[in-house]
């Protein structure tokens, strides 16, 4: 149960489990359906649930839970074959290779993403309406290669947290949630979020540029990423928790909480339209690359210079 005080200003004690139903529910047809060679998976979801749950039961500190997220990546990675040979021809022509640093960096990237979709679960329905805005885009993408038959479990993922939101979404006149997401549930997701991208892109022959799949990411990933960076400027550690999010700015500005995460749900659809379209319209990865970067720096630079100047710290 989640026990309102602190940062956490709901009323009344909330379920945690809303994260853990979603899993069980995707393993449960996902195995049904046949599962093909999915026991990594499960595995590296369940080792995910249980470092959340930990978490949610006991905070546990920012290290342990590194180490053991890299150790649930490190597992994805190399057990479960889910690697990042290059990242596309963000310099040229030709794909950039990674050679020796490939694991490390999509261990990187893994971990990257779970503390991503974790740290924006900041209201009802925003973690859960991202990831069915970024899961849609997947699927888009998919039928656009010509890979259905990679689709069947990001399809079934999509179908549980849309049940899941049913519970969550933020209600009309103000109401609460009935349950939450808890960090067991979204560093799950998160981490089969990734698992999804990288298979799309790799997993079956290269038919997608992989920069598609950052801007279909983009949003947790650059928040966090940006976030992170201004808490290093600060003197601070990078993952501890703060009220600096663009969804605590935007509840500033007068947007109901409804109103905040309808808004970033719209922008996560954006910028996942912005790199499908970008890549059926044959834009290069080059130009995609520079435009993914220079948007990184707009959101550091109205976060850090413009944001502030106008709401609370």
């Amino acid at each position: 149960m989640d026990r309102p005080g602190g940062r956490k200003d709901h009323v009344g004690e909330i379920p945690l489990v809303g994260g853990l139903g979603v899993l069980l529910a995707f393993a449960v047809i996902w195995v049904l359906a046949g599962a093909p060679q999915g026991w990594p998976m499960l595995a590296a979801m369940a080792g995910m649930v249980l470092l959340g749950s930990l978490d949610d039961f006991h905070v546990l500190s920012s290290g342990v839970r590194l180490l053991v997220q890299l150790v649930v990546a490190a597992f994805a990675v190399m057990v479960g074959g889910v690697v990042l040979p290059h990242i596309g021809g963000v310099t040229g022509a030709v794909a950039l290779g990674l050679g020796w640093a490939a694991i490390p960096f999509t261990i990187l990237c893994l971990v990257g993403l779970v503390n991503a979709i974790n740290m924006s679960d900041g209201l009802d329905g925003l973690a859960g309406g991202m990831l069915v805005a970024m899961l849609g885009w997947l699927l888009v993408v998919g039928h656009l290669a010509g890979l259905e038959h990679a689709l069947l479990a990001p399809a079934i993922l999509l179908g549980a947290v849309v049940g899941f939101l049913i519970w969550n979404f933020p209600r009309l006149g103000g109401r609460q949630a009935y349950v939450f997401m808890g960090d067991g549930g979204s560093m799950a997701l998160a981490l089969v979020l990734g698992w999804f991208a990288v298979d799309l892109a790799f997993g079956h022959g290269e038919h997608v540029p992989p920069m598609v799949f950052a801007w279909i990411l983009a949003l947790p990933v650059i928040e966090t990423a940006t976030l992170m960076i201004r808490r290093l400027l600060r003197g601070r550690n990078p993952l501890e928790s703060d009220r600096e999010h663009l969804h605590h700015y935007l509840l500033w500005f007068g947007l109901s909480r409804r109103g905040a995460t309808l808004f970033l749900f719209a922008f996560t659809l954006l910028l996942g339209g912005v790199g499908v379209a970008a890549w059926q319209l044959g834009v290069p990865d080059t130009v995609m690359f520079w435009s993914f970067v220079a948007l990184g720096f707009a959101h550091l630079f109205i976060m850090e210079s413009i944001f502030p100047r106008l709401g609370p710290r």
